[in-house]
């Protein structure tokens, strides 16, 4: 179910990068996304292959779906986070 999550914001992530105007973000998504193509080529023509060749096309496509996820996440710097979100990230932490 990881690689699920990965590929809906990495996707998304690789559309707006590509179609967004010219900036820092857009450069690392664009580099990060010719990254995931010439990886998945590799691993899926590459005669010895093997199945961790396609760890290196994980790598940018969850850089891709970080930065995208981050983009929903944003928020103003005066504002203060809940005093619950880290209790709970401490408590999921325990759990897993």
């Amino acid at each position: 179910s990881y690689p699920l999550l990965a590929m809906l914001f990495g996707v998304i992530g690789i559309v707006r990068s590509w179609v967004q105007g010219e900036g820092e973000t857009a450069q690392i998504g664009r580099g990060l996304s010719i990254w995931l193509v010439i990886s998945l080529l590799f691993a899926v023509l590459y005669p010895a292959r093997q199945v961790f060749d396609l760890a290196w096309t994980l790598v940018p496509l969850w850089g891709l779906a970080a930065m995208e996820f981050s983009r929903y996440l944003e928020r103003d710097a005066s504002q203060e986070l809940p005093k619950a979100i880290p209790w709970a990230l401490a408590g999921l932490v325990v759990v897993m």
